[in-house]
């Protein structure tokens, strides 16, 4: 993965950058799984990860109401998918900020990778209920099928 750590008003020090690599590590397994698996000779999976870029922003808020507190953003760019994936985060801590931004890019990247699957679920659903041709397994338009003999 390629990992750019931006800062426009703080030092990063080598702490820090140690504790984002630190987190970065964490995300790795959630992010492999965006790789696809079709072309392993041509491309093992060590270099395919290279094409993962991730961008962390992190320093602190200069205006308004939360003027003081440290801010971190990441942004995360996976070939074959259209959107990127963000999650920002503002604490009194840096340390803290960047732990919150980790939890929430884990549970995007979950979602995000679950989606599809529940999209098929349903539709397996729906063409499962139009395929049932028992009348009294149908409801139209939300009115109740009635017994026969009542």
């Amino acid at each position: 993965m390629n990992t750019i750590i931006k800062s426009p008003n703080i030092e990063v020090t080598e702490a820090i950058k140690l504790y984002i690599e630190k987190k970065m590590n964490s995300l790795e397994r959630p992010l492999t799984s965006f790789l696809n698996e079709e072309d392993v000779q041509e491309n093992p999976i060590e270099s395919r990860k290279n094409r993962i870029e991730v961008i962390w922003e992190i320093g602190t808020e200069s205006t308004g109401s939360k003027k003081g507190l440290f801010f971190c953003k990441v942004i995360i760019s996976i070939p074959g998918k259209n959107n990127d994936i963000i999650a920002r985060a503002i604490s009194g801590d840096l340390y803290s900020a960047i732990d919150e931004v980790k939890d929430i890019t884990i549970k995007q990247l979950v979602n995000t990778k679950e989606k599809p699957d529940s999209l098929k679920k349903r539709a397996a659903r729906k063409f499962k209920r139009l395929l049932n041709f028992d009348s009294a397994a149908h409801k139209d338009e939300g009115e109740r099928v009635r017994e026969e003999g009542r």
